[in-house]
């Protein structure tokens, strides 16, 4: 097939939403397909993709770019376009009548625009006309949790829909050794400004549990408040060669800790997948689609809750020590978050959903 890909990328930082497209454009072009990146920008600085890019810096400028990508995908002619759903200005929908559109939702970004402001009814009016015109008129449409599904799909939207969690590339992350450490090491990898992350109930495990010791990735000092505990190593932005290292020295992995502020019990998390892919036993807050019906001895789930650090410290520690020395067989985890598998899934729903497949 020739594909499309269509994305829109800030200038914030999203060097996970970067990876996962780079990953999956890469895998379709590894099966022989023939994969063209187009993305818009609020940003000048060169992208961490190989995008053929339109860039913007006013509401006006925004609009105009906006065409300007729907014409530079018209001119390769597609058989599928793959649109990783975001807020369009204009709404995609010369794009999406023209050519076979699978849409991908990420998150419930109406829940999101509630957390960043709720001042912005104009903001929340603008995306549930986006959201409605972009997936009534899609061909296809992917989630990335059965819970996205449910509750962001209209149930008016006919147009076939799967699920399909985030995949990593194994073939590119080496499983590490468990490290020796006197004192269980936790790490946590993110970015500043989301609450859902529950960065700030990190901290406070931090303060219960004096026994163990945190590395904070992708965040810098000043994020973070006036005072942090003394057990708590603050590594800001590095890059992989370097976060692996501190993933070497790490007992476990944190997930995020407060979806529950977005309204979400469920998530595919780039960075579980992460520390899964390394090797580390991982601390759970959340349902996540890619392992829903099974337990794992290297997952320690506790509730999706407002209090979940308050009141399960102490299993959180008792956890943190039991992990030292051990580490994630890759057997155990292969079939589950392997971008392999799951683009294979993708490119299948993709051909059906062109008209390629009965």
């Amino acid at each position: 097939m020739r594909i499309a890909y269509a994305c829109y990328l800030t200038a914030l930082g999203h060097q996970g939403v970067a990876r996962k497209i780079e990953m999956q454009t890469s895998t379709w072009a590894d099966a022989g397909h023939d994969v063209s990146l187009f993305c818009l920008s609020d940003s000048a600085t060169a992208l961490p993709l190989a995008a053929t890019t339109t860039v913007f810096g006013s509401l006006r400028e925004r609009v105009d770019a906006t065409r300007q990508l729907v014409r530079m995908i018209a001119t390769c002619a597609p058989d599928v376009a793959y649109l990783r759903y975001d807020l369009f200005l204009p709404p995609l929908t010369k794009l999406l009548r023209s050519v076979a559109t699978v849409v991908e939702l990420n998150s419930d970004l109406a829940r999101e625009i509630r957390l960043w402001d709720e001042r912005l009814p104009g903001t929340k009016a603008y995306e549930r006309l986006n959201k409605r015109l972009t997936l009534g008129h899609a061909a296809g449409i992917v989630c990335t949790a059965h819970e996205l599904q449910r509750s962001v799909v209209p149930s008016s939207v006919k147009a076939p829909c799967i699920v399909i969690g985030n995949g990593v590339d194994l073939a590119t992350m080496t499983p590490l050794a468990a490290p020796r450490n006197d004192r269980p090491r936790a790490v946590y990898i993110g970015f500043p400004g989301q609450p859902w992350q529950g960065v700030d109930k990190l901290l406070h495990l931090a303060k219960l549990s004096p026994d163990v010791d945190f590395d904070l990735i992708g965040l810098a000092r000043n994020d973070l408040g006036d005072e942090l505990p003394a057990n708590v190593t603050v590594h800001g932005v590095l890059e992989r060669h370097e976060y692996e290292a501190v993933f070497a020295a790490s007992d476990i992995g944190v997930g995020p800790l407060a979806l529950h502020r977005k309204g979400l019990e469920e998530a595919a998390t780039l960075k579980i997948r992460e520390y899964l892919a390394y090797g580390l036993p991982t601390l759970l807050a959340q349902l996540d689609p890619d392992f829903m019906d099974v337990d794992r001895w290297f997952f320690l789930r506790i509730p999706n809750s407002e209090d979940n650090v308050e009141r399960h410290a102490r299993e959180i520690r008792e956890f943190a020590h039991a992990m030292r020395g051990r580490r994630v067989a890759r057997h155990e985890i292969e079939e589950n978050i392997s971008v392999v598998h799951k683009e294979e899934r993708r490119l299948e729903f993709m051909r059906r959903c062109a008209g390629q497949l009965d």
